[in-house]
C-alpha cells in the first residue's frame, strides 16, 4: 500500500507539491496575521468552573478588583518640598489615567485624628510645608504610622511608593495599554529623574506576553537557521538541506496556524512548541534521506531508490510517530488548558510530520539533482562512519567495562536525585538583566513585597453581622498580629485597623485606646463616626450587609513550595481561630491561584511522564513483538532522564514548571532512535546470524542518522538558552543535555544489552 501511494505521489508530483506549497503559504500568512496574539493572564490557565477560580471571581464581585500597580522611587529625602510636590502631582495625574480606580501615596493617604467631639479624616499632607520644623514633624508622624512604613515610605525615608488600585480586567491588551500610559506619565512628571520601579500583576502579565512573542520570533528564525546550517555541514550539500527543512517549515506553519485558528493564544508553555515541533519533524526525514543515499550507493535507480527508502522506513517511522504521539497525548491528563493545547497540537504535528516524511520527501528528492559522488562517499565512509566503527570495536572488546561505567554514573545520578528540589520561584522566571525582575526584587527587598492574598471570613449564621461584632474583630486583630510575625508577611490590612485608629483619635490619641472597643454599641458608634467623617477605607474590607470581612495580606514573594507551605499555615491558623465562632474561612486572590497553578503543573507533568512511560513501554513490546525486547528498549531511554535529574540535583537546578516537562517530552523523542536501531538490528541479525556482525551492520546503516538527528535536536533545544525566561532556558539546556546522554546510551548501552540478553532469534 505504501509503495503504491509513493508511486502515485511521484507520478502526480507537481500538483502534490503545489498543494503542499499552497497550504504552507496560507498557513504562514494566517500565522503572521495572528503573530503577537498572546495571553499569559490568569483566566487562560483555569477552567471557568474550577472551584478556586470560581471562589476568586465571587470575591471580586463582592469586594472589587484586587489588582494593583506599585510605583516606587528612590529619592534624596521623602519629606522635602520638591519630593512631596512631585508626589502630589504624580498622584493627581495618576487618578486621571483610565482604568485607575484609586491612588494612594504619602500625601493623600487617609489620616485620622480628632477628639471626643470631632473626628477628622483627611489627607496626611494637605499642603506641602516649606519650613524644616514642619517637615520634621510630618516625618515623625509618618514613621509613627504602622501602615505607612514599608508600604508608602521606607524606614529611612529614602524610598517612596504609590499604590494604584485598578479596575481593569486581565487581558494583555488592557495590561499593555495601562503600562504604557503609566510609563508615559512618569516620564513626563519625573523631571528630576528619580530612579523608577514598577510592579504589580498587570506589569508582570505585560512582561510575560511581550517576552513570549519575542522568544517565539527568535526561536523560529534561530532554530530553523541552525538546523539548515547543521544539515549542510552533515550532508555537505546545501541542496539536500532543503529536504528536511521543507517538512520542518510546512509542519511548523500548519500547526502554529491551527493553534491560533482553534482559538488559542500564545503563552509561556505554547512558546515551547516551536523547538518541540522542529524536533519531531527532523528525525525521520534525516533517516529517510540517508536511506535514499544508501540505496543509491547500492546501485538503485533514483525512483526505485526513493520507493525503496519509503518502503523500508515507513514501518519504523510509524512506530516512532506513534510513541512520540503517545508522549504528547499523555499531556491530556493535565487539567491546565495551555498544557492540553501543547500536547494536542504537538501530537497533530507528529502525525503530519510522518505523512510528509513518507510521501512528500520522496517527491522533493525527485526534483533535486543526483547526489554527488563525494557526498555519498562522505556519508558512506566519512568521519562519522569511522567513529561508529571505532565505537563498535570498543563495545565488542570491552563491553563489561563500558557497562560498568554506565552503572557507576547511574548510581551517582541516583544520589544526585536525592538532592533535587521541587521548587518554582516566580521572581526567577525573568533573567537578572530584565528590568521587570529588578523592579520586582526592589519591592520585595525594600518595601511591602509584590505578593498578596485575601482572607475572607463569612458568617455561617445569615443574621450575624460579624463586621460589627467586637469579639470577632478582636480575633481578627490577634490573627493579623500573629501572621505579621511570619517572615513572609509584610503588611495586613483590614477595617479593624481603621476602627482602632478612630477609637484612639476619639480618646484624644491615647496609645492604650489603639484597640477594638469592648461593646457592639461602641463599634457601631465608631463606624458611624468614620462614615460621617468621610472615611472610605472601611467599606473595602467588609460587605455591605456586614456578614463578610476580608483581610488583605501583603507578602514577600518566594519559592512556590515555601509560599504554599506559608499559605497552608495561614489557612490552618485562620480556621483554628474562626471556625469555633461559626465563621467560614477562605484564602483567595491572585497570588494563591498562581501558586496553586505551579503545583498543578508539577503534579500533572509527573503523572504525564508516568502515563507516557507506561504507554510507550507497552507500544514498544507490541511493535517489537516481544515483552523482553520492549523492556530492554526502555533502559537506554529512561537512563538519560535519570542522569539529567541527577546532574540537576548536584547543580542545584530545581524541578520546576518547565524542567518537569523534560521527562514526558524526551521519553517520546529519544525512543525514536531506539526503534530505528532495533528494527535495523532485527534485519541484520536475521541476515548475519551473529550478534557482533549484526551490531556492526546496524551501526553502519542507522548509526549515522541517529548521530545526525540527535545533534540537530540538541542544537534546536539549545537555542532556548537564548530565551527570556529562566525556566525556559533551563528546559532547553537540560533537554539538550538529555538528548546528548541519550546518544551515548543508544550507541553504547543498547548494543551491550543486546549482546548480554540476546533477545532476538538469529
Amino acid at each position: 500500500m505504501v509503495e503504491f501511494l509513493v508511486r502515485q505521489a511521484l507520478r502526480f508530483r507537481l500538483p502534490f507539491v503545489a498543494v503542499i506549497l499552497a497550504l504552507t503559504t496560507v498557513s504562514a500568512i494566517y500565522f503572521s496575521v495572528n503573530f503577537g496574539n498572546s495571553d499569559n493572564s490568569l483566566p487562560v490557565w483555569f477552567e471557568p468552573d474550577d472551584p478556586d477560580y470560581v471562589a476568586y471571581q465571587d470575591y471580586l464581585r463582592e469586594f472589587g478588583n484586587d489588582r494593583f500597580i506599585l510605583l516606587g522611587f528612590e529619592v534624596p529625602e521623602v519629606f522635602s518640598p520638591p519630593v512631596l510636590r512631585f508626589v502630589q502631582e504624580l498622584t493627581e495625574e495618576l487618578k486621571k489615567v483610565p482604568d485607575v480606580e484609586k491612588v494612594t501615596g504619602i500625601t493623600n493617604v487617609e489620616y485620622i485624628d480628632g477628639t471626643a467631639d470631632e473626628i477628622r479624616i483627611h489627607p496626611f499632607i494637605e499642603s506641602v510645608p516649606g519650613d524644616e520644623a514642619s517637615l520634621l514633624l510630618l516625618r515623625e508622624k509618618a514613621l509613627g504610622e504602622r501602615d505607612f512604613v514599608g508600604n508608602l515610605i521606607s524606614a529611612d525615608t529614602k524610598i517612596l511608593s504609590l499604590v494604584a488600585k485598578i479596575n481593569t480586567g486581565h487581558t494583555i491588551e488592557e495590561s499593555s495599554r495601562l503600562k504604557k500610559r503609566i510609563d508615559d506619565l512618569v516620564a513626563r512628571v519625573n523631571r528630576e529623574g528619580y530612579p523608577f520601579y514598577l510592579a504589580g500583576s498587570p506589569i508582570t502579565d505585560e512582561a510575560f506576553d511581550r517576552l513570549v512573542i519575542r522568544d517565539q520570533q527568535m526561536f523560529i528564525i534561530s532554530i530553523i537557521t541552525l538546523v539548515v546550517v547543521l544539515l549542510v555541514v552533515f550532508f555537505r550539500s546545501a541542496v539536500v538541506a532543503v529536504v528536511p527543512t521543507a517538512v520542518q517549515v510546512s509542519v511548523l506553519m500548519w500547526v502554529l496556524a491551527l493553534y491560533y485558528l482553534v482559538g488559542y493564544r500564545m503563552n509561556v508553555v505554547g512558546g515551547m512548541m516551536v523547538p518541540i515541533l522542529i524536533a519531531v519533524c527532523i528525525a525521520d526525514s534525516v533517516h529517510l534521506v540517508l536511506e535514499y543515499y544508501h540505496s543509491r550507493a547500492g546501485g538503485l535507480h533514483r525512483d526505485k531508490a526513493l520507493i525503496h527508502a519509503a518502503k523500508n522506513l515507513w514501518r519504523p517511522c510509524l512506530y516512532t510517530a506513534m510513541t512520540t504521539l503517545a508522549g504528547f497525548v499523555s499531556f491530556q491528563s493535565s487539567s491546565i488548558r495551555p498544557i492540553n493545547a501543547l500536547g494536542t497540537l504537538t501530537a497533530v504535528g507528529v502525525a503530519l510530520a510522518f505523512l510528509l516524511t513518507i510521501f512528500f520527501i520522496p517527491v522533493v528528492l525527485s526534483y533535486l539533482p543526483e547526489p554527488k559522488k563525494k557526498v555519498v562517499e562522505h556519508l558512506e565512509g566519512g568521519l562519522v562512519r569511522r567513529l561508529l566503527e571505532a565505537v563498535t570495536s570498543l563495545l565488542l572488546k570491552r563491553h563489561r567495562f563500558v557497562a560498568f561505567v554506565f552503572i557507576m554514573f547511574a548510581a551517582m545520578a541516583l544520589i544526585g536525585m536525592t538532592k533535587l528540589k521541587v521548587e518554582t520561584n516566580f521572581l526567577e522566571y525573568f533573567p537578572p538583566w530584565e528590568k521587570v525582575r529588578g523592579d520586582l526584587e526592589f519591592f520585595n527587598r525594600k518595601l511591602s513585597g509584590v505578593g498578596s492574598y485575601e482572607v475572607v471570613l463569612t458568617a455561617q449564621d445569615p443574621s450575624w453581622e460579624i463586621a460589627r461584632d467586637p469579639q470577632v474583630l478582636k480575633e481578627v486583630d490577634r490573627f493579623g498580629l500573629s501572621i505579621l510575625n511570619n517572615q513572609f508577611t509584610r503588611e495586613v490590612q483590614s477595617h479593624v485597623d481603621t476602627i482602632k485608629k478612630i477609637n484612639q483619635a476619639f480618646h484624644e490619641g491615647g496609645e492604650e485606646f489603639y484597640r477594638v472597643p469592648d461593646t457592639r454599641e461602641e463599634v457601631a458608634q465608631l463606624l458611624l463616626l468614620a462614615q460621617s467623617g468621610g472615611e472610605t477605607e472601611i467599606d473595602q474590607y467588609k460587605s455591605q450587609d456586614d456578614k463578610k470581612i476580608h483581610l488583605t495580606v501583603r507578602t514577600e514573594w518566594g519559592s512556590s513550595e515555601r509560599m504554599n507551605a506559608y499559605l497552608s499555615t495561614m489557612r490552618g491558623e485562620a480556621e483554628n481561630r474562626f471556625k469555633p465562632f461559626g465563621i467560614q474561612v477562605l484564602l483567595t486572590g491572585y497570588g494563591p491561584l498562581w501558586i496553586r497553578l505551579d503545583h498543578d503543573i508539577l503534579a500533572s507533568q509527573i503523572s504525564s511522564f508516568i502515563i507516557a512511560f507506561a504507554v510507550v513501554s507497552i507500544m514498544m513490546m507490541m511493535f517489537l513483538k516481544s515483552w523482553k525486547i520492549g523492556l530492554l528498549s526502555m533502559v537506554p531511554n529512561v537512563l538519560p532522564i535519570v542522569y539529567t535529574m541527577g546532574i540537576m540535583g548536584f547543580a542545584g537546578i530545581h524541578l520546576n514548571v518547565s524542567t518537569v516537562m523534560i521527562a514526558a517530552i524526551t521519553v517520546g523523542i529519544t525512543v525514536d532512535d531506539t526503534i530505528h536501531y532495533l528494527v535495523r538490528f532485527g534485519d541484520a541479525i536475521r541476515r548475519e546470524g551473529d550478534y557482533g556482525l549484526a551490531i556492526r551492520r546496524a551501526n553502519r546503516t542507522v548509526g549515522t542518522a541517529i548521530l545526525f538527528t540527535s545533534c540537530i535536536l540538541m542544537g534546536g533545544f539549545s537555542v532556548m538558552c537564548l530565551g527570556s525566561f529562566i525556566p525556559s532556558i533551563y528546559f532547553g539546556a537540560m533537554t539538550a543535555l538529555t538528548l546528548f546522554l541519550a546518544i551515548l546510551c543508544e550507541i553504547f548501552l543498547t548494543p551491550i544489552l543486546l549482546l548480554w540478553f540476546k533477545p532476538f532469534k538469529s
